[in-house]
């Protein structure tokens, strides 16, 4: 699987991708990998490479393969009648994509534009009437930390209640560094099937506060067919 590519101007993840198989010697069978300190796996083990993100005090994290590449917190070209947890598109080698603020898409806030923020280039299914297949998304993050490699043993299902954030988005929960980690969905953290998906995306102005979180979910159809429009070129 490739590393995640690194954008021209973007400083990317820290750390490295923690590569630490043994080498084989000359004329001997290659030695297994080993297993991570801690969690029981026999050297076989399935491994599991993670892009670790920070929302927040929060730890979450994204699979490597929907990752295309991490970019600085750059300019934004704000379009009108956007959703609201959509902060505009960024001009990714003359394709717009569109980046959708991880923090008020789960109901926790905003990004705030530092020297760690980070824009991850996702790839997230597009709907059928968009033509399916999948589409490019950017999702913004206060910092990208590290790719990490775990045991696919280790991931454990979400639990159903004390999340930060709904269950729905999560595809799992484990620990690394002696903290948890959950393990978002990228499939499902920018679907447009979620409850509330049929209401109206300017309803979600005269919300009460404790219904904003659910119009948010409503914008997902919006935000795939704002990507499938300027991939054609077409207006917003």
């Amino acid at each position: 699987m490739d590393d995640v590519q690194q954008a021209n101007h973007g400083q990317g993840p820290q750390g490295n991708a923690d590569d630490r198989g043994a080498t084989a010697t000359p004329g001997a069978p290659a030695a297994p990998r080993a297993s991570r300190p801690g969690q029981g796996q026999g050297p076989l083990a399935p491994v599991r490479r993670l892009l670790a993100l920070t929302l927040g005090d929060e730890r979450f994290a994204l699979d490597i393969g929907v990752v295309r590449e991490v970019l600085d917190f750059g300019a934004l070209t704000r379009i009108p009648r956007m959703p609201r947890h959509v902060r505009g598109v960024v001009n990714l080698r003359g394709a717009a994509v569109p980046v959708v603020d991880l923090r008020t898409r789960l109901g926790m806030g905003t990004v705030e534009r530092t020297v760690h923020a980070r824009i991850v280039i996702v790839e997230a299914p597009a709907p059928p009437e968009a033509g399916g297949g999948v589409t490019l998304v950017g999702a913004l993050a206060d910092a990208v930390r590290e790719v990490i490699e775990i045991t696919a043993a280790a991931v454990e299902p979400p639990p159903r209640m004390g999340t930060p954030v709904p269950v729905e988005v999560l595809a799992g929960i484990f620990r690394h560094d002696g903290r948890h980690v959950l393990l978002l969905d990228a499939d499902r953290l920018f679907d447009d099937e979620e409850p509330g998906a049929a209401m109206a995306l300017g309803d979600a102005r005269t919300l009460s506060p404790a219904a904003e979180g659910a119009a948010s979910n409503a914008g997902q159809a919006e935000t795939h067919r704002l990507a499938a429009t300027l991939r054609g070129g077409g207006g917003a």
